[in-house]
């Protein structure tokens, strides 16, 4: 039955967020949720359509995942801080309590700016939205807690990742831990299903977390920590739940563009394959400032802020599989 008082809710909810970003001197945009091209993420599946033209031949299209990649052009043509709340589509995910395969994204860019820049506006972003919204103001109220994923290993399982950048190391630690590892196995594989089966499940949850400086055998468009074989990246959790991804972006073209050719021989044997991105390469080529981006899920946001516990008390129309 549908619920006004969360639809209501809702609204008001994403009216706070862009009032935020307005008085904070950012702009919003629109940007095509449709697109001929995509950025090729291997870990991400995405939907396809065409486009049927009565007299030209068809176009093959696809749903966006994320509103990066037209954001990123706009960045890369001097638009300045912007930010997006946008409808995104992901596809090939298992269904529960967290995930539909249509939500919505708010997405920013900062100039200028690098991953623990984002951390700081993000707190004063959750804070001013416990503010707003009358709610548990003290749970959202800065400083968040801070752990590096080598820190949560060391805490959580006293593993130290420093110590374990080679694939037979984590392997043995995967093994020692009882975990069932294929032969064929590589070091990214082997370190989610540790960190999703032992880590994540026991993160801290008395106030949000960012975990932070993700190891550099997980590929991102994120920059390198210097001297360290990390990425500056860091993802928010609330209530063990996942709700944002940041990164001090990548903005050396001929590293983007390896890392898109790497991808795209994965996306090739995805369940759907998708068209590599010369157009938003050759935008990109001409200049992309320095700066971080986030992107953040809004109904697992709200879930936590309004203490729900499944993304489908947020829907108004949510998806139901067939058979």
């Amino acid at each position: 039955m549908m619920n006004l008082t969360r639809i209501k809710d809702f609204s008001r909810f994403l009216k706070t967020l862009s009032t935020f970003f307005d008085e904070h001197g950012y702009f919003e945009v629109r940007t095509p949720v449709l697109s001929s091209e995509v950025i090729p993420e291997s870990a991400i599946e995405v939907f396809e359509t065409a486009f049927r033209h009565p007299y030209n031949l068809d176009q093959k299209l696809f749903l966006l995942p994320s509103p990066e990649l037209y954001m990123k052009t706009l960045l890369a043509q001097g638009s300045g801080p912007i930010y997006q709340i946008s409808p995104c589509f992901r596809n090939g995910e298992q269904s529960g309590p967290y995930h539909n395969p249509e939500f919505t994204m708010l997405e920013w860019y900062t100039p200028k700016a690098d991953y623990l820049d984002s951390l700081k506006l993000c707190e004063e972003l959750l804070d001013f939205c416990a503010k707003q919204l009358g709610l548990a103001e003290e749970q959202w109220k800065p400083p968040y807690l801070r752990l590096t994923m080598n820190q949560a290993f060391k805490q959580i399982l006293n593993l130290d990742l420093s110590r374990l950048q080679d694939l037979e190391s984590l392997k043995k630690a995967a093994l020692d831990l009882e975990l069932e590892i294929s032969q064929d196995a590589g070091w990214e594989e082997v370190f989610n299903q540790i960190f999703l089966n032992f880590v994540e499940p026991k993160l801290p949850q008395e106030k949000p977390l960012f975990l932070t400086d993700y190891p550099d055998q997980i590929p991102c468009l994120a920059k390198h920590l210097v001297h360290q074989p990390c990425y500056q990246r860091w993802e928010l959790y609330a209530r063990g739940i996942e709700l944002a991804n940041c990164f001090t972006e990548e903005d050396d073209y001929h590293k983007l563009k390896t890392l898109f050719d790497q991808e795209q021989r994965l996306k090739n044997k995805a369940l759907v394959p998708t068209l590599y991105p010369e157009n938003f390469l050759k935008n990109l080529k001409k200049g992309f400032p320095p700066s971080s981006g986030v992107a953040m899920g809004l109904e697992r946001l709200f879930m936590v802020l309004y203490n729900l516990k499944t993304i489908e008390e947020v829907l108004i129309f949510p998806y139901s599989p067939v058979g």
